[in-house]
């Protein structure tokens, strides 16, 4: 189903410190990387935003202090377990949850027939939050309002 966020709302009170809040944590995590010598990063599994599950390097091979986590072609790594101070800030970083962002609107993760629906989909355009929950069952709550498809596309490819 599709939704918007009504904008007099306490709901996109809500959204737009918990934008804020991803802006923040991705703004760090990505300082880290390229504190660290990367261009490149994973967000942390189960995560919306912040965190590291792995860098992007270039080259044949890891940097020293990193081992490989994908695959040959995918140059992504990680810290080795001997790179404890690497590790301890990527621990320090701040993260918004599957969660914390599923909890704002009482989202719950679920099977849709084939897939499992772990979040929703937020977009923000022209000062509009729009919901996707996918086809799963889901009640609204306060703040938001059911539309078409047709009104989600239109509002989504607005500029």
């Amino acid at each position: 189903m599709k939704y918007k966020v009504k904008q007099e709302s306490e709901l996109h009170i809500q959204f737009e410190k918990m934008s804020d809040r991803m802006i923040e944590c991705n703004k760090q995590a990505f300082d880290l990387a390229k504190s660290l010598g990367f261009d490149a990063l994973g967000v942390k599994k189960w995560c919306v935003a912040g965190g590291v599950s792995c860098f992007k390097y270039d080259g044949p091979k890891p940097p020293e202090g990193y081992k490989r986590v994908g695959k040959d072609h995918q140059n992504i790594c990680y810290p080795k377990a001997n790179n404890k101070d690497v590790l301890q800030k990527i621990l320090e970083l701040p993260l918004v949850t599957n969660g914390e962002y599923n909890g704002l609107i009482n989202f719950i993760p679920q099977f849709n027939g084939n897939y499992y629906i772990s979040r929703y989909s937020l977009s923000f355009v022209n000062g509009i939050y729009l919901i996707d929950t996918g086809e799963v069952e889901y009640t609204p709550v306060d703040g938001m309002e059911e539309i078409l498809e047709s009104e989600y596309k239109r509002l989504k490819e607005a500029k």
